[in-house]
Order: structure tokens, then sequence, then C-alpha cells
């Protein structure tokens, strides 16, 4: 998904922006460290120009369109410094000069100087690369009027266009940079290359697929403007796989946690077998499974390395749960258990007696929907795993409003009700009552199955039994799950899945086999 140069990363560029928070970063590099604004403009440019060559012919006419901000500024030094290269660029000015920005009419005083091809009408009939340099990431309103017709006409000549590709210079035009969504009308992207940090509308959907491949290159901001203006989300990458818990030749099954799993009913025994299995997987000492005496022989046979305490409505006891409860470190409640009496039951004596770390999933989250005083008793650090319905439902709110803003949505949620909320989609988003959001970055539309989340929730177990915090516990579950999101990093669970199988094909076993993959890589 993101792309950066390597031997120039920081470990401030797992930090991801929205637009304002990206100005406060520019600002503060500009006005308090004194960096002249030109300079990190045409180090923008450089970069940018050094990413689209990879996949440049000198034979391909370029056209920067421009639009009278600093992100125009940007695109007149792009055709600036492709020209000198050798290129056959120009640029085409979607505004009076009057309204550029300083930087802007200054990047127009060089490249009249040099020379570089100025056109006064939006002519694509010859263009084969397509600049997008009208707005940049401080977008906040809909694109509209003559603005609106350049991008549709722009977006119709890349769909009409056999070979025409449009680049965005750290936006696309019309993104919103925090939220992923259209504002209006927005330019579609086949690549876009953007600065300093990446930007949360193009990790979240739409702006994932609206922005394509995305570049992030590092044009200077000193770490110290990122850490006097921290930004709210991050993101994991691969070198994060060193935050799994640590195992040690002396060791037994007793030294990596015991985890308790209250999941089935009958017949929806598949979620606590996924959660169960996937536990094992991550490493898990011994995981006990709470279920009814139907699934029993079921459990027996598919997770044999699981301890069963099995129950009928007649021996469903609080004592039983209690007692349960005592051997764990850890408690998952949910996957699969229903909505009847038993299992309003074991959720409302869980919330009675829990003194160990919790996961809710599935079942246990609809009930607490339809008891909202239960929330009262959650406790902090509780991590909840809802997909957008059950989180609709606990929001009293709908799919469609969560969707437009979900990294606010979810924090709103976690810091009210003091919990740990992981907000499955398609790009996952987690967020801790403290205030930090992860947005996660790895999976793909292969893991849309049943059975995926039951994973996602014995993985989390798994990793907070054996020491992990439950907020680092969420976001690295969450990354190695590869939680039903786009291309990804290559190598996690559900890309690993895709790998074997194909995206149709894919089954929540095949998670399975792909977090085997992901732990295998800690001991290679």
């Amino acid at each position: 998904l993101l792309l950066w140069q390597k031997e120039r990363r920081s470990r401030y560029m797992r930090f991801v922006t929205d637009g304002e928070e990206m100005q406060k970063i520019d600002h503060y590099t500009i006005d308090t460290l004194g960096y002249p604004s030109i300079v990190l403009m045409e180090r923008a440019a450089l970069a940018f120009v050094n990413c689209l060559c990879r996949e440049l012919s000198k034979d391909e006419r370029v056209l920067c369109v421009c639009g009278t901000g600093n992100n125009g500024g940007d695109g007149i030094a792009i055709a600036r410094i492709l020209y000198t290269k050798g290129y056959t660029s120009g640029f085409y000015l979607a505004d009076s000069e009057e309204k550029a920005s300083q930087e802007t009419k200054k990047e127009l005083e060089m490249a009249r100087n040099t020379g570089v091809p100025e056109y006064n009408t939006l002519d694509l009939s010859h263009v084969r690369v397509v600049v997008d340099a009208l707005f940049g990431t401080g977008l906040c309103r809909e694109v509209t009027g003559a603005y609106k017709d350049m991008v549709t006409k722009i977006n119709d000549w890349r769909k009409g266009s056999e070979r025409g590709r449009v680049w965005a210079v750290d936006i696309p035009s019309g993104l919103h940079a925090g939220t992923g969504q259209p504002l209006g009308a927005g330019i579609q992207a086949d690549a876009t290359v953007t600065f300093g940090l990446a930007k949360r509308g193009m990790i979240l959907y739409p702006g994932r697929d609206i922005a394509g491949k995305v570049y992030v290159e590092d044009i200077g901001f000193p770490q110290k403007a990122i850490e006097k203006n921290r930004p709210l989300a991050h993101i994991y990458e691969t070198s994060d796989l060193n935050r799994l818990p640590v195992r040690k030749n002396d060791s037994n099954k007793g030294s990596y946690g015991r985890l308790l799993i209250i999941a089935g009913s009958k017949d929806r025994a598949g979620a606590g077998y996924f959660a169960a299995k996937a536990a094992s997987r991550m490493g898990i000492g011994l995981v006990r499974l709470l279920t009814p005496e139907v699934n029993r022989m079921i459990y027996q046979m598919m997770v044999p390395e699981a301890v069963l305490t099995s129950w009928t409505s007649e021996s469903l006891t609080e004592s039983m749960l209690c007692q349960a409860l005592s051997w764990a470190d850890t408690v998952v409640i949910g996957p699969g258990i229903g909505t009847q009496k038993e299992a309003e039951k074991l959720v409302y004596w869980t919330l009675k007696n829990i003194k160990i770390p919790l996961i809710m999933d599935a079942d246990a989250l609809n009930l607490i929907a339809n008891h909202p005083e239960w929330l009262e008793w959650i406790p902090e650090d509780t991590v909840i795993t809802p997909h957008m319905g059950e989180m609709a439902r606990l929001t009293k709110s709908s799919i469609q409003i969560l969707k437009i803003d979900p990294v606010g949505q979810a924090l709103e949620y976690a810091k009210r009700r003091r919990l740990i909320c992981v907000m499955k989609d398609a790009a996952t988003v987690a967020a801790s009552p403290a205030g930090s959001v992860y947005i996660n970055t790895t999976g793909n539309h292969g893991m849309s199955a049943g059975g995926s989340g039951d994973v996602l929730a014995g993985v989390i177990g798994a990793l907070i039994s054996q020491g992990l915090t439950p907020w680092e516990a969420a976001r690295l579950g969450v990354f190695i799950h590869g939680m039903a999101g786009g291309p990804g990093l290559h190598g996690m669970a559900g890309d690993r899945a895709r790998e074997m199988k194909g995206a149709y094909s894919m089954s929540a076993n095949d998670l399975l086999d792909g977090l085997a993959h992901v732990t295998k890589r800690m001991d290679d």
C-alpha cells in the first residue's frame, strides 16, 4: 500500500496525518524552525519527479494541471524539472495568476524563465500523463464550478485513454486528507506521491482506491516538527513484528498464558474453533473453551489441544463461570454464543465478576447493545471488536455515518466508554481511551468471509495472555491478522492466505495457515 525510500526512513514516518496536522507540521518547520518554504517545494517536486521517471519514457507528454496554492507551485516546479531533464512537459494554470501564493508565483517566474511550455486551455488530446496539482491536503470544502468541470474532464480523459495515467501531487484533488471521502468531485489517480508523512485519507476507504499506488517521500521535515505536532494516528510496518512476545528456551506451557474463550452455541461451533485455533497459532500456552455440551465432540476432534468445559441449560451456573475465570489470564467472550437466555447469563456474569483482561466480540456486543445499562460495567481497557453492523447497534447510529469518519467515530466511543475499540472494516481502525488511533494497512477482500473476526479475537486474546498490554495486543493483532483491508503489506496472515489460495477461494481456515507463516518469520 505505502512505498517509502527506505534509506531515508524516519521512525516518525509511521505516523499518518490529516490535513490540519500536516499544515501544523509544515508551518512549524517554516515559521518556527526557519526552513524556507520554497526549499520544501523544490524538494517535493524533485521527489515527485524521481518517482514518476521510474515509469515515464521520454516520448510521453506530461501536463501538470496546477492550482494557485502551494500544491500548484509543486506542479509547476515538477513541469520545470521534467523539462530540464529532457522530458516533454508543460503546465496549465487553472486560475488567474493574481490569486497565486508567493511561492507559486516564484515557481511561475522560474518556469517561464526556463522556457517551460505554458498552456492557456486544458487540452489533453496529446497527453500521456496528467500531473494533478490542483488542490493539496488542506482542502476541506466541496469542489464546485470550473474546478469540478476540470476534475470531470481529467477523469473522463483517463477512462477514455488507452495509456493515459494520472499522478497526484501529495493527495488526489478533491479527496479529504482525514476521512478519505471525496469532497463533491475528485481526481481518480493511478499513483500519488505524498510528502513527509502518509495521509489518513489515502489509507481509509474509498480514498485508498482513489489514490492508487502511494509513494511516501521524505522531503526534509525535521523530527522536531513532528514531535511538537504529534499526529493522532499511526500505522504498523513489518518491523513491528518485533513487538511479538519473546519466547524463551527455558519455558513450558505455563510460560505463555491461559486464555478462556466463551464461545459457541447449537449449530454455531465454528466461531469457537476459529478463535481457539488462532490462539494456538499465536503461541498461547493453554486455551480453554467454555461451550454448550452439544459442541463437546466437535471441539474434541477439531481442537484437541484445548481444555473443554461444557454446560447444559441445567448445569450453567455463575459459580461454574467464576471457576473458569479464575483459571484464566485473559477472556474472550462472544464468538457464536447467540443472544438467547444462556448467552445473556454468560455475558452478565462475566461483566459482574471479571478481574482480568477482557475481549468482547460478536454476540457479546449484540447483547450489550440490547442491554446498554451493562456498558457501565465494562472494565477500563477492555477490547471490543465490532464490525460495522455491530458498531452501528452499539452506537445507535448507521453504517453510513460510521464510514464517513471511522477514525472520529471509533475514537469518540473509546474515550467515552474507557475501552479499546477495534472497529473492523476494509481498513480497520483501533482507538484507545487515551486518544491514540491505529489504522490498519494489511489484508484483502478475500478475508470478507465468515470466521475471520473470530480468528482476530483469538489472536488478540493470545497476545494479551502472553504479556502484551491490551492496547498493544489490539494493534499488533489487527496488523498480523490483516483484517479485510486492501493490498496491504505483503506477508501478513490475510495477504499470505490470498497468495496461497486466491481471494475467491479464501476461508478463515486459510487465515490460520497464514498466521503460522507470519509467526514463523520470527524464527527465521
